[in-house]
């Protein structure tokens, strides 16, 4: 069973000053990770992408000199 307890925290100006700035700083290094690993997956969909149209072009002109094999 939980019962609530009333408090309060209290800090002098400087102190809510430097948590702020503090918090600031977290907030902008996980948003930094976060466009970091976006940017790092958008790149590896561009290798896929650019891959797979590859492999789509190299097996397109396979079954093409197939068919223009088979039809001569």
């Amino acid at each position: 069973m939980f019962v609530h307890v009333p408090s309060e925290i209290a800090a002098h100006e400087v102190e809510e000053i430097e948590v702020e700035h503090l918090l600031r700083d977290v907030k902008d290094t996980t948003i930094s990770t976060l466009v970091t690993e976006v940017t790092s997956k958008l790149a590896a969909l561009k290798g896929l992408d650019a891959r797979l149209r590859r492999v789509f072009l190299g097996f397109s002109v396979i079954l093409l000199v197939g068919i223009i094999h088979h039809s001569i």
